[in-house]
């Protein structure tokens, strides 16, 4: 009799399991896996990833390593702590997006549009923002070494106890920008323009200046030249 009750217990948990899940995962929006019970995610990916990006996207914690996310629609995604180190992201919408803390090394964000966005303590280390759009994002504390941002918009962007080190900032423009306390170690801003900037602080050694000196020749400073030479 036991046995009968057990192979009874053990038939229904299989319907339940076969029927009734893969519904739950289309009453979600999400595809369902009725095997291993969770939804069809990127490798490596948390619970709460999805591989069809869209507004308001709820990713915390989710590794989307490699992803091809270009011309993807991210306004006011929740990234805060994803892995999207190696990801393309280029010509991405991630206006207002939460990025805090996340992984973005080697990320590619080339004309993506990142204003008002967090990307406080981010790591974009080697990243690629070439002509991105950060106006007004807050970056601070961010890991920045080697990343790329010619010709990029960072108007009033907050940059303070940022690492720039070794970063390219040749074209962009920095006017209004808080950089204090941000290391500029061997980083160049050829043509930048720094207009309106507050320069308190900043860590200048070895770097190329908007107008193409060298800090190390300018008193260990940018702040005399702020502005590239004209032609």
């Amino acid at each position: 009799m036991r046995q009968r009750l057990l192979l009874v217990l053990s038939l229904t948990a299989l319907v339940v399991a076969v029927l009734v899940v893969p519904q739950l995962g289309q009453a979600s929006g999400q595809p369902f896996n009725s095997l291993s019970g969770t939804s069809r995610l990127p490798a490596g990916a948390g619970p709460r990833c999805s591989a069809a990006p869209y507004p308001g996207i709820d990713l915390p914690g989710c590794d989307l390593r490699g992803e091809s996310l270009t011309n993807a629609n991210l306004v006011d995604a929740n990234l805060t702590g994803a892995t999207v180190a190696g990801t393309n992201l280029s010509h991405a919408s991630l206006v207002g997006a939460r990025l805090s803390g996340a992984d973005a090394l080697d990320v590619s964000l080339s004309f993506a549009d990142l204003t008002a966005a967090d990307l406080t303590a981010v790591n974009l280390q080697s990243a690629n923002l070439t002509e991105a759009t950060l106006v007004g994002a807050d970056v601070a504390d961010a890991n920045l070494g080697g990343a790329t941002f010619r010709r990029s918009n960072l108007y009033g962007a907050d940059l303070s106890n940022a690492d720039l080190t070794g970063a390219n900032l040749d074209g962009a423009n920095l006017e209004g920008a808080n950089l204090d306390n941000a290391n500029l170690t061997d980083a160049t801003l050829v043509e930048a323009e720094l207009f309106g900037a507050d320069l308190t602080d900043v860590v200048w050694v070895n770097t190329t200046c908007p107008d193409g000196t060298n800090s190390n020749n300018d008193g260990e400073t940018c702040v005399n030249n702020t502005r590239f030479l004209e032609p």
